[in-house]
């Protein structure tokens, strides 16, 4: 069984903070993982008519097991192309007896077996450096990952669960920002424009934030 959606009790989530890339503001959780849905969709959609595959990156965040739920059951995400998408996530969690649920095992019950995504479509991203660039040249060869999708932990961090190599190669880097989680980090971030500026700075246009 998959855990509980994440809440998506209404939150009182401050403006976001001037940091790079484009903000959404929406009106509620539900409309910001539909924007952060839409925008995967029509990006898929797009390069999977260009050259026949979507390489997507997710993060392990327990933020986005609603985003996962609303991809399997929205009738608007039925034609998502499942067929031609290459699933990537960081290998973290499971490595020993009391460690945290493994992302590879949250994925596969939430999102893996649901949209029928082949195992050879499937990519876990080891955290050694070495061993990140050397999966990721094997699977990928120079081409780019098209999209990722991360949520806003509540100290702040961002893009700090995946290996920089990844952060690099991404095309799309779509952020949620909801619940209380988000609303605590999107505070870390405005109480420290610097750091907001450390941890996403690099990534410039290729960022959009979804606060909901």
């Amino acid at each position: 069984m998959i855990d509980e959606p994440f809440d998506l009790e209404p939150v009182n989530l401050p403006e976001p903070p001037d940091v790079p890339g484009i903000v959404h503001v929406l009106d509620s959780a539900d409309e910001a993982i539909d924007l952060l849905l839409a925008d995967v969709l029509e990006t898929a959609d797009r390069v999977v008519g260009e050259r026949g595959r979507f390489d997507l990156v997710v993060s392990g965040d327990r933020q986005l097991d609603s985003t996962w739920l609303r991809m399997m059951l929205d009738p608007d995400l039925r034609t998502f192309p499942w067929h031609a998408t290459h699933l990537w996530f960081p290998d973290v969690g499971g490595a020993a007896e009391d460690a945290v649920e493994s992302v590879h095992a949250r994925l596969q019950e939430s999102l893996i077996l649901p949209s029928g995504l082949e195992a050879d479509h499937v990519h876990p991203i080891p955290q050694a450096p070495a061993e990140s660039i050397a999966s990721i040249r094997d699977g990928l060869g120079e081409r780019p990952f098209d999209a990722a999708v991360l949520a806003i932990a509540a100290d702040g961090g961002v893009i700090d669960c995946l290996p920089p190599v990844v952060i690099e190669r991404v095309s799309l880097l779509g952020i949620l920002v909801i619940g209380q989680g988000g609303a605590d980090g999107i505070k870390v971030l405005e109480q420290d424009p610097d750091q907001a500026s450390d941890r996403v700075g690099r990534c410039q246009d290729r960022l959009r934030w979804y606060v909901g």
